[in-house]
């Protein structure tokens, strides 16, 4: 199962303010220490950082694993490791951690819909495994 999410078609300005940063970040660092290497390391450090929102996060669920690919980074986790699958009303993060807890917001993968929320909770709970739980996410 593939389909693809494009966060910048929400608010589609927002990229221009992105851009305006990592510009900014490159005369900066320009401005710190006049080498072009500077420049450039500050621009690409903004673009690379904020890369999930303006560049389209491609999706792939397959029988070994789920994955979310932005850029040049891939995010993927086996369904062997997942022990809790949070479902929420805009996604479903998949977590190799049985309780929340501090490191909760930096392991896993997020799925997020493309008005196939449905279809890929199904998919989900076909292939997690049988000692995984899935919980609905409050906000409390």
């Amino acid at each position: 199962m593939n389909w693809t999410v494009r966060l910048y078609e929400s608010a589609p300005w927002k990229r221009y303010v992105i851009l305006l940063f990592a510009v900014a970040a490159g005369a900066l660092g320009y401005a710190m220490v006049p080498h072009p290497f500077f420049a450039v390391f500050g621009f690409i450090a903004i673009l690379a950082s904020t890369a999930e929102f303006w560049m389209p996060l491609k999706y792939q669920m397959n029988e070994k694993r789920a994955s979310v690919k932005a850029g040049f980074s891939v995010t993927a986790i086996e369904w062997s490791e997942i022990k809790r699958a949070i479902c929420a009303p805009e996604a479903v993060k998949l977590s190799p951690l049985k309780e929340t807890g501090r490191l909760s917001a930096f392991r896993g993968v997020t799925l997020r819909y493309a008005g196939n929320a449905e279809e890929v909770l199904a998919y989900v709970k076909e292939h997690l495994p049988e000692d995984a739980r899935v919980v609905e996410f409050r906000a409390d």
